[in-house]
């Protein structure tokens, strides 16, 4: 099997990673203090008010950053 690449390039958007080839969170979205279902529901989260954006290709799930659509949206969201 070939190794799946770290990031890709979709419609001009770069994305990386969410997981690695053994169902770990990739280096690119791991935070040491924090357990991965921590990690996972914070990622729900950050889609959930459009801050980040999570696609599936060829059955691998990668990730982008994104900016705030308008300045209502705090940018600390997750520090309720």
């Amino acid at each position: 099997m070939a190794k799946r690449p770290r990031q890709i390039k979709v419609k001009g958007n770069m994305y990386l990673r969410l997981y690695d080839d053994k169902g770990n969170l990739s280096e690119d979205v791991n935070i040491s203090f924090m357990s991965q279902a921590d990690v996972e529901e914070s990622i729900k989260e950050l889609e959930a008010v459009d801050l980040m954006e999570v696609i599936e290709h060829k059955g691998v799930k990668y990730f982008r950053m994104l900016e705030p659509k308008s300045k209502g949206v705090p940018f600390n969201v997750l520090n309720n």
